[in-house]
This record gives C-alpha cells, sequence and structure tokens, in this order.
C-alpha cells in the first residue's frame, strides 16, 4: 500500500510541476511580449473592447495601464498556485464528506480539484495572453476593427465547461471511494 501512495504521490507532483511550468511558460511570453512592445506602441492605446474584439475605450500609454494584465495574471497565477496547497479550503459539494475521509481516500478527490485549479490558472494566462497581444495589435494600428476573437472565446468557454466537467469526475470519484470506506470488514 505504501508503494501505491508514493507512485500517486510522485504522480501527483509530476502533474503539479508541469502545470507550473506550462503556467510560468505563458507567463514569461506574456511579459516578454509586453516588455518588447512597450516602447514601439504610440502614446494611445485601448484599454476596453466589446464582446466582438473592437476597441471601445483608448487611454494613454502608461506603465500601468498597459502592464495591468501581465501584473493581474501573475498574481492570480501565483494566488492559484498557493491555493492548491490547501485542498481542504476548496468547496465542493461532499467536502464535509470527503474531509472526514483518511488521507489516502481523500487524496485522489484532493489532486482532481488541484488539477482543475491549475487548468483554471493555465487558462486565465492564456486569456490575458491574447487580450494582451490585441491591445498591441489594436494599438499599433490605431483602429478599431473586429479582431479574430474565437482563441479568446475557446478559452473563456473552457473556463466555464472545465469545472463543471470535473466537479462531474469528483462527484463520480466521490461516490466510488464512499463504497470502499463504507464496506464491512469481513473476517472479523
Amino acid at each position: 500500500m505504501l508503494t501505491i501512495r508514493q507512485s500517486n504521490a510522485t504522480e501527483t507532483d509530476n502533474s503539479r510541476r508541469a502545470f507550473v511550468l506550462l503556467i510560468g511558460a505563458v507567463l514569461i511570453i506574456l511579459w516578454v511580449i509586453s516588455l518588447n512592445a512597450y516602447d514601439s506602441l504610440p502614446s494611445r492605446i485601448p484599454v476596453h473592447f466589446n464582446w466582438d474584439g473592437t476597441a471601445n475605450r483608448w487611454s494613454d500609454k502608461t506603465p500601468m495601464h498597459f502592464f495591468m494584465l501581465p501584473a493581474t495574471a501573475t498574481l492570480l497565477s501565483i494566488l492559484l498556485i498557493f491555493l492548491s496547497r490547501f485542498p481542504g479550503l476548496y468547496n465542493f459539494p461532499q467536502k464535509e464528506e470527503v474531509k472526514n475521509w483518511p488521507a489516502e481516500k481523500r487524496q485522489p478527490v484532493y489532486n482532481l480539484l488541484n488539477r482543475l485549479i491549475y487548468l483554471i490558472a493555465l487558462l486565465i494566462s492564456g486569456i490575458f495572453l491574447l487580450i494582451q497581444i490585441e491591445i498591441i495589435r489594436a494599438a499599433k494600428l490605431q483602429k478599431t476593427t473586429p479582431a479574430e476573437m474565437w482563441p479568446l472565446w475557446i478559452l473563456v468557454a473552457l473556463i466555464i465547461i472545465m469545472p463543471i466537467y470535473y466537479m462531474i469526475r469528483i462527484n463520480r470519484l466521490v461516490r466510488e471511494l464512499r463504497k470502499t470506506i463504507n464496506k464491512p470488514i469481513s473476517g472479523s
């Protein structure tokens, strides 16, 4: 039994490491693109877009306006990765039941919840990257032409769909684990 737990812990550590590296890579790309573009941008940049990608509010180019997205994406990602260290804080329908289970039974549930948190952090970073690219494009063109918004809408849809998908998976996992916890011990 100990080897299974160690293997599961290694798999969880590898998964966490992979997600943190992916999130970090997206954030580095976001910062590099932003830092490289800042000096070449005109003094007026878009700061808000309609649903179709048309810039509808413009502002002076200031570090605060331009670097707000990379900074926010970085802070949110750090916060979510830090939160993953405390899965007992997550709120999900079976929380009260699961937190009273033995550690080896609740860990698979927490692993799924952590994976969801990492995916959300990755998707948020990706959304902010796409928006920042669009800010740069619109600022250089100084036009309010609609952008190719389908990649952004895919990421937004995933942010909505992924929690639903993971809650279904967690519900199924909790039902399976509940059976093993409530199983009477034979031979006593």
